[in-house]
C-alpha cells in the first residue's frame, strides 16, 4: 500500500495525494466535496514523483465508497495522457468518501508488457470541509482565552 498525504482543501474541493510504496509514482486526486443528493466529480493525475512529470498510458482501477456503499467503480481505466475524470453516483450523505486506486501498470496493448507497479492499492479519504463552523469555533476559543486571561490578571492584582 502507498502513503497518503492530505493536500489542499477549500469550500468546494479537496485534493489528496498518495505515493506508491516505492515512492516513484505520485497519484493526485482532486474532488468536489461530498454533498448529499449530488454527484462527486473526481480528477486524477499520475505523476513521476521525481520531477513531477505526468506519466503516460496509466492503467488503473478506481473504487469510491461512502458509508460502506459503492458510489463509483471503474475497472480497467486507461489514462493515455496520465489524467482521468470520474463521476460518482448520487451521494446519500455529506459523509467522507473513501477512494481506492489500484495501479495496474503502464503501457498499451498486452498486459504482460505493462511496466511499473502492478496490483498496488492506494487509499484516500475525502472529508468535507467545515470552514464556517471551524472558523466560528476558532474565534470563540480565542475570545475565551483572551477573556479568561484578562480576568486572571485582574484577580492577581487584588
Amino acid at each position: 500500500m502507498g502513503a497518503i498525504v492530505v493536500g489542499t482543501k477549500s469550500d468546494k474541493n479537496t485534493t489528496v495525494v498518495g505515493l506508491s510504496s516505492d515512492g516513484k509514482i505520485r497519484v493526485e486526486i482532486t474532488t468536489s466535496n461530498p454533498v448529499k443528493s449530488n454527484t462527486m466529480l473526481m480528477g486524477i493525475i499520475f505523476r513521476d514523483s521525481n520531477g513531477g512529470t505526468i506519466k503516460q498510458n496509466v492503467n488503473y482501477d478506481i473504487l469510491a465508497m461512502q458509508n460502506g456503499k459503492e458510489i463509483l467503480l471503474d475497472l480497467s481505466s486507461h489514462a493515455k495522457d496520465g489524467t482521468g475524470t470520474h463521476v460518482t453516483n448520487i451521494l446519500a450523505s455529506d459523509e467522507p468518501v473513501n477512494i481506492e486506486v489500484t495501479l495496474l501498470g503502464f503501457g498499451t496493448g498486452d498486459e504482460s508488457r505493462w511496466s511499473g507497479p502492478k496490483g498496488e492499492v492506494l487509499m484516500f479519504n475525502v472529508v468535507p470541509e467545515f470552514g464556517t463552523i471551524a472558523m466560528m469555533i476558532l474565534v470563540i476559543s480565542i475570545m475565551s482565552i483572551v477573556i479568561i486571561s484578562a480576568k486572571s490578571k485582574m484577580s492577581l492584582k487584588l
